[in-house]
């Protein structure tokens, strides 16, 4: 019985260990990945980031047998929906410029549910970020630098 118990707790831990491992070799060929930053127009309307992976031409995920899932940023993650061929986005909100308005109490268990926020589990710098992709049925981690591009400003 102790033997039992001594394998599953090596197992468990060994499992737990590699949960978030960065791939050493980029497998995901990217021509430009860049990033905007946008505020809302009016008080208490957000803010947050627009994130665009841009694939090189003649790279194509599903012959690599790779889906891409999300993208860790900035103390965010969001899924990336894809744009056309080569272009995926994602998009995080951030708490900037919101305003929290307290109708009525919240129960204290629904207020600690909203409390709770996923911890990203790498450390980054400012510019860089995390692709998530499976790869033949294995979930990977690609470390990757965005690049901030200016918005333009345009009239309303």
């Amino acid at each position: 019985m102790k033997i039992i118990i001594i394998t599953l707790i090596l197992f468990s831990g060994i499992s737990c260990s590699n949960k978030y491992v960065l791939d050493k070799n980029p497998e995901i060929k990217i021509s430009k990945a860049y990033y905007k930053k946008w505020f809302s127009g009016v008080r208490g309307g957000g803010s947050g980031f627009n994130i665009f992976i841009n694939l090189k031409k003649d790279y194509n995920l599903e012959k690599e047998n790779i889906k891409l899932i999300n993208v860790y940023f900035n103390g965010g993650n969001c899924k990336l929906k894809k744009q056309s061929k080569s272009l995926y986005q994602g998009y995080i909100a951030s708490t900037n410029n919101t305003i929290d308005i307290e109708l009525d109490r919240l129960p204290k268990k629904v207020e600690k549910q909203n409390l709770k926020q996923e911890k990203i589990p790498f450390n980054l710098s400012k510019d860089e970020a995390v692709l998530c992709f499976i790869k033949n049925g294995k979930k990977r981690y690609q470390k990757i630098n965005l690049k901030e591009q200016k918005l333009k400003n345009i009239p309303m």
